[in-house]
């Protein structure tokens, strides 16, 4: 659900011309671009931000991951 959040804003802000649509699936995020033929290097910059932003959203979970494994090795007896 969060890369899906990631992902609104940039849709909330699209041109006219660009459809944006975001769903989840069984263990799946679908993203469709949808857009005319001749604005594909416009399409493309849009991908390049969606997935910069999934990219970023999956280090900030792992780190978070990394540090709750952290507190429960600490906690664990030895």
């Amino acid at each position: 659900m969060a890369i899906v959040e990631a992902i609104r804003p940039d849709n909330r802000e699209a041109p006219d011309w660009l459809v944006i649509r975001e769903r989840i699936g069984d263990d799946v995020v679908v993203v469709e671009i949808e857009a005319p033929v001749e604005r594909v290097m416009s399409v493309r910059a849009t991908l390049d931000e969606v997935m910069e932003y999934v990219y970023s959203l999956l280090r900030s979970i792992e780190s978070l991951l990394e540090a709750a494994e952290g507190v429960d090795e600490k906690r664990s007896p030895s």
